[in-house]
């Protein structure tokens, strides 16, 4: 799998297509999570492994992120029920 694919496979998923415009553009694309998305898969991509293989580091990097997004929301939702409680 060459990485324009496996962008490309990220973009179907995501709103507009924006990944594969932030792949292509850089920061001139504007929306910062695609290009976030565009850049952690483009930097974990592997020249010579299989298909499945650059799909699970794809996953592995998506993953990761989100459970790091996830630990953001839930201290900004703990932050906001401390302060509806005053």
């Amino acid at each position: 799998m060459k990485l324009n694919t496996l962008i490309k496979v990220a973009s179907g998923s995501y709103p507009d297509g924006a990944v594969l415009d932030a792949h292509e553009l850089g920061d001139a694309a504007g929306d910062t999570l695609a290009l976030f998305i565009a850049r952690e898969i483009a930097e974990t991509f592997e020249d010579g492994k299989t298909t499945a293989e650059q799909l699970r580091g794809a996953i592995a990097v998506m993953e990761k992120a989100h459970a790091e997004i996830g630990a953001v929301l839930s201290g900004l939702r703990r932050r906001l029920e401390k302060e509806e409680r005053q």
